[in-house]
C-alpha cells in the first residue's frame, strides 16, 4: 500500500523516514481492521466467501494489466519472444476463465442464487 499511495501519487514518500512510517501504519492498521471487521461481523465461511469474489473480480484486471504493460510499456530491448506472448495470452484467457467461474460460483452463494 505504501508504494501504490507513493506511485499514485497519492502520497508523497520523499524520505527513508516517512517511507518506514507508512509501512508501519498498514502493517499494524490492516491487521487491526481485519480483527474490527471479524469482531463486528463473526462469520467467518461469509467473510471467505466475499474475499473469494473479491479476488475473482481481481484476475482478470490483473490479466488485463499484463497485457497492458507487455504491448505498451516494454523497453523494446526487453521484448520476449513469440512463444513468451502466446503463453501469457493463455494465462490472461485462464484468469478470466477462474474469475468468471469463482464469480459465479462465490455470487451465487452469496446472493442465494
Amino acid at each position: 500500500m505504501t508504494d501504490a499511495l507513493h506511485v499514485f501519487r497519492i502520497r508523497s514518500l520523499k524520505d527513508e523516514e516517512a517511507r518506514s512510517r507508512s509501512i508501519l501504519v498498514f502493517s499494524v492498521g490492516f491487521p487491526i481492521l481485519c480483527f474490527v471487521i471479524y469482531a463486528i461481523f463473526p462469520k467467518p465461511v461469509l467473510l471467505i466467501l466475499i474475499s473469494g469474489l473479491m479476488q475473482a473480480l481481481l484476475l482478470p484486471m490483473l490479466g488485463v494489466a499484463a497485457l497492458y504493460f507487455r504491448y505498451r510499456t516494454i523497453d523494446p530491448a526487453l521484448k520476449p519472444g513469440r512463444l513468451w506472448d502466446v503463453c501469457l495470452i493463455l494465462s490472461v484467457i485462464a484468469f478470466l476463465i477462474v474469475g468468471i467461474t469463482i464469480g459465479w460460483t462465490k455470487g451465487s452463494e452469496l446472493f442465494g442464487g
